[in-house]
């Protein structure tokens, strides 16, 4: 039986591990996005770079400043947040690859 300790140390552990993996999908993201190809490495990368360029603000990515995914484990989606040039932002809910 681990200890509170242990467990906690765990916890932040995974959490960090979580983090991690969600910095680098936002910034392949965004690369891919800002230049406008969807045909980038990843599956996940090219499924949520597609959704960002279809959305019709970002402009073909070229307005496209900044991008927060949100793993959505309980309902198979990503919550993608799109931050704009001009200071908006876009909310885009994206069906993972193994769920289309």
């Amino acid at each position: 039986m681990q200890t509170s300790a242990a467990m906690n140390a765990d916890t932040m552990r995974r959490q960090r591990e979580y983090f991690r993996r969600q910095d680098v999908l936002e910034r392949a993201v965004l690369a891919a996005a800002r230049a406008g190809r969807a045909d980038a490495m990843g599956e996940d990368v090219r499924v949520i770079t597609s959704a960002v360029l279809e959305c019709p603000a970002a402009e073909r990515g070229l307005a496209v400043r900044g991008v927060m995914v949100d793993d959505d484990a309980h309902r198979e989606q990503w919550l993608v947040l799109v931050e704009l040039a001009s200071g908006a932002s876009r909310a885009l809910v994206v069906d993972k690859p193994h769920t289309q």
